[in-house]
């Protein structure tokens, strides 16, 4: 069914064998087929957002054969980075992640860093509930690359009216970007949530200026 001409075909294909595949704990989608790949892009554009969240998922699983190959993919990818549907963005960037692992050429590599950007900052202006899973997103890719955010630690301060969870996410990742060019104003940030009145919050912000000062000793 993965070699079907339609692209629903494909896309229900993928998730149904997702799911087995999850279940008996063993792949089922065979990606080494040379012929899939190239099946599964096609059908990325003609499906719904749903079933494109699901062949998305399965191509950040493959291992791309060559630079070349990784760099075919991201760019057969970068469209969905300007998706209306945060599923379909996020599971855009965990591909291209995964396909920068394989690409040699610095330059492209920089490009590929550059366009992350704008659809991590529109995910931070969501509501709540996506901004959680974005910032749970957020914080595997600065584990990978922090250097991709470095410049942008501003954009995870803290609003007025974020939700405690989403402020204690945001936080963490404020930690995790922290470098000598940007570690005054974080901390004068920690500062100011240490003075709150939410004590969750006030003990993540004091911990976390601990954290920042043993971060800059090392």
């Amino acid at each position: 069914m993965l070699s079907d001409p339609n692209p629903m075909v494909v896309a229900n294909a993928v998730a149904g064998l997702a799911e087995i595949s999850e279940t008996c704990n063993k792949d089922l989608i065979d990606l080494e087929n040379k012929a899939t790949i190239p099946k599964l892009l096609a059908a990325l554009n003609e499906c719904n957002e749903w079933g494109q969240v699901f062949i998305l998922d399965a191509l950040s699983t493959y291992v791309p054969s060559s630079s070349g190959d990784a760099e075919s993919i991201t760019e057969r990818v970068t469209a969905r980075l300007s998706h209306a549907n945060p599923a379909v963005v996020l599971a855009a960037i965990k591909v291209i992640l995964k396909s920068m692992e394989y690409v040699d050429n610095t330059e492209v590599l920089r490009m590929l860093a550059k366009k992350l950007n704008p659809p991590l900052v529109t995910l931070l202006s969501s509501e709540p509930e996506v901004q959680y899973v974005s910032l749970r997103n957020i914080r595997l890719i600065v584990q990978k690359r922090p250097g991709i955010l470095a410049a942008d630690v501003k954009m995870f301060f803290c609003k007025y009216n974020d939700p405690v969870y989403v402020k204690l996410e945001k936080v963490d990742i404020m930690v995790m970007l922290v470098t000598e060019k940007n570690y005054e104003q974080v901390l004068l940030e920690l500062k100011e949530y240490a003075t709150g009145v939410d004590v969750d919050f006030v003990r993540k912000s004091v911990r976390s200026i601990g954290r920042v000062a043993v971060k800059l000793e090392r």
